[in-house]
């Protein structure tokens, strides 16, 4: 399913100090970071299932949201609610600063989303699904218009071929380039990368980020690809059985001083033995598959591998891991999420 309406220019505000016989202040322009998502205690009933319950959560001008949950957990119902494709049983939405709830057809003409898989018109060119789907939008679009959307998404090439002739993953980035063809302010993205190839991934990676950094969208992600979502989005919210489990700033969430750093070495029961015996021994832990683990501050990792080389012990690989993905898994399991135990 894609949504495409009409597009607003962010607010700014223009603040202007009086001119006296003494002194002149020049104009000063404050960009505001306005809240465009705000969700308060919503909660979505299916008779005698909870869907969602009670959540809440807040999504600023520019970010690039990722919203990440298990099969289940409630992020499709949850964007449905946001689209206005559902009502919530209880809570509230409010999107642009309006109630999604009185203003749903304002809002989303300045939205474009992709909920689950595009719907596109196979019998027409990748070209004329842009075009049309613009004008049920009311936006008038020129041939370059169109060409430079297509080029975004990689698809330029192709403007000319029916849609039946597509992969899965060419349909993906059309439908990304139909929800953007209105300039949208806010862009929902359920699966972006779903049945792409790895240049695929990366093209859109860089698109959404784009998108963000460089024409000041506000972008929310849905997807399973926990990795892909570390590498694009600055803020992050993960629910578990419809409730929130946690939400903030990626770079804060992803502690770097809980990096666990996994040292393949020349003897690796040397490298062990060595640490033990110095300032390392708090930080070491179960060794996986013959390698020495360590936790420690990112920052520290040098001074570790300096230590073992002035030891004369060779360094095979180090490969640090405080990812996205062993976050999510402590956090949604912490009872069955194994983390390395100390020594």
């Amino acid at each position: 399913m894609i949504l495409v309406n009409q597009s607003i220019i962010a607010k700014t505000l223009k603040y202007k100090e009086l001119n006296t016989s003494s002194f002149v202040v020049p104009n000063i322009f404050v960009t505001v970071m306005a809240a465009i998502i705000e969700v308060n205690q919503l909660t979505k009933r299916f008779n005698e299932i909870t869907a969602v319950d009670d959540l809440s959560f807040t999504v600023q001008q520019g970010d690039v949201y990722g919203f990440l949950g298990q099969n289940g957990a409630g992020k499709s119902t949850t964007i449905r609610m946001l689209l206005g494709l559902i009502r919530p049983t209880s809570g509230s939405i409010s999107i642009f600063n309006k109630d999604l709830a009185s203003f749903r057809e304002s809002i989303l003409r300045q939205t474009g989303a992709i909920i689950e898989k595009p719907d596109l018109y196979n019998y027409l060119s990748a070209y004329d699904n842009v075009l049309f789907l613009a004008k049920i939008s009311a936006k008038k679009v020129s041939r370059i218009q169109v060409m430079h959307f297509l080029e975004m998404v990689g698809l330029a090439q192709r403007s000319a071929s029916k849609v039946h002739t597509f992969s899965q993953g060419m349909k993906q980035r059309l439908g990304i380039a139909v929800a953007l063809v209105h300039d949208p302010s806010l862009i929902i993205l359920d699966e972006p990368t779903n049945g792409l190839d790895p240049q695929g991934i990366a093209d859109t990676r860089e698109l959404i980020r784009n998108l963000s950094y460089q024409h000041g969208k506000t972008v929310l992600i849905c997807s399973h690809l926990l990795a892909e979502v570390e590498l694009m989005a600055n803020r992050i919210l993960i629910i578990h059985q419809g409730k929130k489990i946690v939400e903030g700033a990626a770079d804060e969430l992803l502690d770097p001083s809980k990096t666990i750093v996994e040292i393949h070495t020349t003897d690796n029961g040397a490298a062990a033995a060595l640490l033990q015996s110095t300032q390392w021994a708090p930080y070491l832990r179960n060794p996986k598959q013959g390698h020495v683990v360590v936790q420690t501050d990112r920052s520290q990792i040098p001074a570790l591998i300096k230590q073992l080389v002035e030891n004369n012990i060779g360094i095979v690989s180090a490969q640090p891991r405080n990812s996205l993905e062993d976050y999510f898994l402590s956090v949604i399991n912490p009872d069955t999420h194994v983390e390395p135990a100390a020594i």
